[in-house]
């Protein structure tokens, strides 16, 4: 941020429900805390790692979340068990690879 010439502390926050009602951006190593936020709507998995990708498709189910699947790794491991979790949810998810 600071080569942006944006001010860290006025455009940053570590609170997600600050972010949410400010539009503030939250970095957070805190993934499943992020997908359970309330408000949240679509959850967007590019991390590359299948373990964290069928994770955070299976938590994006349990909190009602829509989940755009940009991991072929986590998709291709895990086609079945994500998709199966995610309808029963009433979440959608859809391939960001195609």
């Amino acid at each position: 941020m600071i080569d942006t010439g944006w001010d860290a502390d006025a455009a940053t926050t570590t609170d997600l429900g600050e972010a949410m009602n400010t539009g503030k951006t939250c970095l957070t190593e805190d993934s499943a805390a992020l997908i359970a936020t309330p408000g949240l709507d679509v959850v967007i998995d590019a991390t590359g790692s299948p373990a964290a990708g069928i994770r955070h498709a299976l938590l994006a189910a349990e909190n009602g979340c829509h989940m755009v699947m940009v991991n072929v790794e986590a998709d291709v491991l895990g086609r079945r068990l994500p998709r199966a979790g995610i309808r029963q949810g009433g979440s959608g998810l859809f391939d960001g690879l195609w």
